[in-house]
C-alpha cells in the first residue's frame, strides 16, 4: 500500500468518526509524531486499546455538550445538598463540629 493509498483511507475513515475524543487524540497523535519518537509506539497502543474498548462496548463515549450537562447536573446536586445541610443545621442551631472553624477558613480563603 502506497503512502497516498494510505492517506486517502485514513481521511475516508476520519471523515466518518463520530468521536470527537477519538479525534482529538489522533490529532494529538499526528502533530506529536515528528518530535517525539519514543513515546509513539505507546501513543498508537493506546489509541487501538481505547478503539477496542469503544467497539466492544466496554466504554461509552459522549459528547462535550453531554459531559458538560452530566457535570453541571452533578454541581448542581452537590450544592443544592450543601445549602439543604446548612438550612437544617440554621435551623436547628446545631452545626457539627468543626463546621464553624472550617466554613470562616473557607470564607478567608475566597
Amino acid at each position: 500500500m502506497t503512502a497516498i493509498d494510505l492517506r486517502t483511507e485514513i481521511v475516508q475513515l476520519l471523515q466518518q468518526e463520530q468521536s470527537t475524543s477519538l479525534l482529538e487524540r489522533i490529532r494529538t497523535l499526528l502533530r506529536r509524531d515528528g518530535r517525539s519518537e519514543g513515546s509513539s509506539e505507546e501513543e498508537l497502543f493506546e489509541l487501538r486499546e481505547i478503539e477496542r474498548r469503544q467497539e466492544s462496548g466496554e466504554d461509552e463515549y459522549v459528547s462535550l455538550e453531554e459531559a458538560m450537562r452530566m457535570a453541571r447536573v452533578a454541581i448542581n446536586k452537590w450544592a443544592s445538598g450543601c445549602v439543604s445541610a446548612l438550612l437544617r443545621c440554621a435551623s436547628t442551631r446545631q452545626w457539627p463540629s468543626g463546621a464553624i472553624s472550617g466554613a470562616r477558613a473557607w470564607a478567608c480563603a475566597s
